[in-house]
């Protein structure tokens, strides 16, 4: 389940990018913020998810780390962008959905066991 978290963040994730750079009108993306620095923080948070689903548990402590600060940093994404005038209500969705996932990934215990090694 974990994995299926992690894919379906990275997968909206960078469709939200690709269609907000390249400034389509579609109406679902006035639900979104075409801001730099939200672009910024939708590739950085692609990128550390990537990392989770490339690497395997244990993970090193600083990928650990790495990853829930960048949980933070989503979940601050999430808060301006519900709290936010223009209201890109999309943004505040997936990035709240992206912060619950890395924060889930980076909480992980040191090892698995053997059952949940062959259900991951």
């Amino acid at each position: 389940m974990r994995k299926f978290h992690l894919t379906f963040s990275l997968i909206t994730l960078i469709a939200l990018l690709i269609s907000t750079a390249f400034g389509s009108q579609n109406p679902l993306l006035w639900l979104t913020s075409s801001e730099a620095g939200m672009q910024i923080i939708r590739a950085v948070t692609v990128l550390f998810i990537g990392a989770q689903l490339l690497t395997t548990p244990p993970r090193a402590m600083v990928l650990r780390t790495a990853t829930l600060t960048m949980a933070l940093v989503s979940g601050a994404a999430s808060f301006y962008s519900f709290t936010a005038v223009g209201s890109p209500f999309l943004d505040a969705l997936l990035f709240g959905h992206a912060a619950i996932t890395l924060t889930i990934s980076a909480l992980e215990l040191k090892s698995l066991t053997h059952t949940e090694k062959a259900l991951a």
